[in-house]
């Protein structure tokens, strides 16, 4: 492990010390806790925030850090940051990211899909909580919304069909509903020709 590896976990295990409800795990982290209640820091540590809670957030960050503000999935010079305008910040030691935090809004308590601002859900139902790990999770029907969205190429993630599977009818239909059948037909072609 290297020493930018260790400071990502100091990092994020201070952020659930001092504040455990302010923000949710995502991507592989999210993944592993659905699929086997692990807490694993494996490469970039992803996380999300509600819009609210980036002050609260970046003040738990110490000053060694570079953090550096999204905005059209660009950096942006710090002097000209909105954080009502912002994607995500990007938290890098020494060169190397160890962080990302990925911005979600929240509407009269809804969460809103940043694909589709029609798409909205409760806040609460986007996320479980592991009592095991006693942090919050987006929930896999979520993370696979914004992965299987992306251009069909740059998807990576080895778990997608296992995902998939382990998914409800409920969390099922709504995938189905926002990617569309198609692409979960192409996730799961694609597992087939890799394991014939």
């Amino acid at each position: 492990m290297t020493q930018t590896d260790q400071s990502a976990i100091q990092l994020i295990e201070e952020m659930i010390r001092r504040a455990p409800n302010d923000f949710k795990f995502h991507g592989d982290i999210a993944t592993n806790l659905f699929l086997y209640d692990e807490l694993k820091y494996n490469g970039l540590i992803e996380i999300c925030i509600n819009r609210d809670r980036i002050s609260k957030i970046i003040k738990l960050i110490p000053n060694k850090y570079d953090i550096r503000f999204i905005k059209n999935h660009e950096y942006i010079d710090q002097s000209k940051v909105d954080y009502n305008l912002i994607s995500g910040l990007d938290i890098f030691d020494d060169g190397k990211q160890i962080l990302s935090i990925i911005i979600y809004d929240v509407d009269n308590n809804d969460w809103i899909y940043r694909l589709d601002r029609d798409i909205r859900m409760p806040e609460q139902n986007i996320y479980y909580h592991s009592l095991k790990w006693n942090v919050d999770y987006i929930k896999p029907e979520i993370v696979l919304m914004y992965e299987l969205n992306q251009p069909f190429k740059l998807i990576k993630h080895k778990n997608y069909r296992n995902l998939i599977d382990n998914l409800s009818y409920f969390q099922f239909v709504t995938l189905k509903l926002v990617v569309g059948e198609k692409i979960i037909q192409d996730v799961v072609d694609q597992h087939k020709r890799n394991h014939t």
